[in-house]
């Protein structure tokens, strides 16, 4: 049995399983578990009583990986170096300040980008100047690769298998990080096969194993953090003759006190309708959304509409979380554009990775700058979230610096006559956001829950993004899905 990992463990492993996966996107982490159908009726190459059948077909219908071709998923094929460089590349979104120095990787070929930051970031060394893109990946190698793209931690011991030895000096400490970390689906008392290549069948049976274990890991959180809340489960109702607001009793969730408005909402007045979940409680207008990055490539707008999404909140860039450049999100200005002709409104977020109000406030400016001239009608969010991976710029920064970083971006915003919001899950509170702090400003919770029962944060927000795990015409694989709550004047 592994043994429960911690928030850097899990990350790692969703990026391990994500990038051994050629045609691979990004695991949805959240709580519902989908059915996965017959392989027979997917692939013709993938027989029902194959050993990984069930592999394959969980991570199809979980968006997690896709075939070579609409019939076949091409179970013993080899990854390639160059496979493996490009999926690590766009699951942190790497980008490269000019061209690799790697002899053998041709400029303007589809792999050449991705090889160019993989070289500039230290993950790709290289050997004798070249990168070997079209050779076979060994599982040395991808631990090798994700070790360094990771922040080359250091683990004390070897690895556990009895073919050890095997591995070379090169790769040692990054397999016995992995193994170490649980990242590895090869048990202690078996062979590790350092130099065999990874076989996308292999992939298949890792991806469903790892995003199985975190959706077991997490059943009523997000990824985020995912500590119990510090905050009280439960606020006092107030008496009938008091102000509501002055009837809340100060709470002590950051270091000066401040007061928190309790959740209004009636969990009986949610219900599901078409696929998406509303609130018919009284005196509340509720509107059906969605929040998209880069992660969900292409998307079909006319059909998002058609579908009943009223709103979505697009993701504008994000802060680099170790070298700390801004790039601009590649899909927003697609996403954008297309939303709005097809009658969508928009909201905008902001990945941050501030670690000063300074940058905060450079975040926030960027953000105007690149909406500029769009209806932005929905809230621009300063979205901050830890990465506690080694190498992280904002791995050890304290929750008041986080909450000053908050501020900083969200005066900026309303200054230029925009609506800010905060976002998080509900263990952030009070760790990393001190939401007492930021009242000025609705907040965007973050809680996927079980069934989408209804959440039991127990303060006020407007926003809440309810699973990870949506399905909506026009977006192939997973998106989160919201639910937007108009309160009465």
């Amino acid at each position: 049995m592994k043994r429960r990992k911690n928030l850097s463990q899990r990350l790692c492993a969703g990026c391990l399983a994500a990038a051994l996966a050629l045609g691979a996107v990004p695991a949805a982490l959240g709580a519902e578990e989908l059915t996965a159908p017959e392989t027979s009726a997917i692939f013709a190459d993938v027989l029902p009583e194959s050993p990984y059948a069930q592999a394959v077909a969980y991570c199809y219908e979980n968006g997690l990986m896709n075939g070579v071709s609409q019939t076949l998923f091409a179970p013993e094929t080899a990854m390639t170096r160059a496979m493996m460089v490009q999926l690590l590349c766009n699951l942190m979104d790497g980008q490269a300040s000019g061209e690799s120095s790697f002899t053998d990787v041709t400029s303007g070929a589809w792999y050449a980008a991705a090889f160019a930051w993989a070289e500039e970031a230290g993950i790709v060394q290289g050997s004798g100047g070249a990168a070997r893109p079209g050779d076979p990946i060994t599982r040395q190698e991808a631990a090798t690769l994700l070790w360094r793209c990771l922040g080359q931690e250091e683990w004390e011991g070897e690895a556990p298998f009895p073919d050890a030895g095997d591995i070379s000096s090169w790769a040692a400490q990054a397999v016995a990080w992995c193994a170490g970390e649980g990242l590895l689906t090869v048990e202690a008392e078996e062979p590790f096969l350092p130099r065999t290549s990874t076989l996308r069948c292999e992939a298949a049976e890792l991806i469903m194993e790892v995003d199985r274990y975190l959706k077991a890991e997490i059943p009523d959180n997000d990824l985020s953090v995912p500590e119990k809340p510090s905050a009280p489960e439960e606020i006092p109702e107030p008496e009938e003759s008091q102000d509501p607001e002055e009837a809340v009793p100060p709470l002590q969730i950051g270091p000066e006190p401040g007061v928190l408005l309790p959740n209004p909402y009636d969990p009986d007045g949610f219900v599901v309708e078409n696929g998406f979940l509303t609130y018919n409680g009284p005196g509340v207008v509720s509107r059906v959304g969605i929040d998209v990055s880069t992660y969900q490539k292409d998307i079909d707008w006319a059909k998002v509409a058609e579908a009943g999404v009223e709103f979505a909140m697009l993701r504008v860039g994000y802060r680099w979380y170790t070298q700390g450049g801004i790039y601009m999100d590649n899909t927003f200005l697609y996403n954008i554009e297309e939303a709005l002709k097809n009658g969508i409104e928009v909201g905008i977020y902001f990945f941050s990775q501030a670690v000063t109000e300074e940058e905060a406030v450079e975040e926030a400016r960027q953000t105007l700058e690149w909406i500029e001239g769009y209806d932005v009608t929905f809230p621009v969010v300063f979205d901050w979230e830890r990465i506690s991976v080694s190498g992280s710029r904002t791995r050890t920064i304290d929750g008041q610096s986080i909450t000053n970083c908050a501020r900083a971006f969200c005066e900026t915003i309303a200054a230029a006559g925009y609506t800010p919001m905060t976002y998080g899950s509900p263990s952030k509170i009070g760790v990393d956001l001190y939401l007492d702090q930021v009242t000025e400003w609705p907040f965007w919770l973050a809680h996927y829950t079980t069934g989408w029962v209804p959440s039991g944060f127990a303060y006020a927000h407007q926003m809440w993004q309810y699973t990870s795990q949506g399905r909506v015409p026009g977006i192939q694989g997973n998106v989160d899905m919201n639910i937007f709550f108009t309160l009465p004047e």
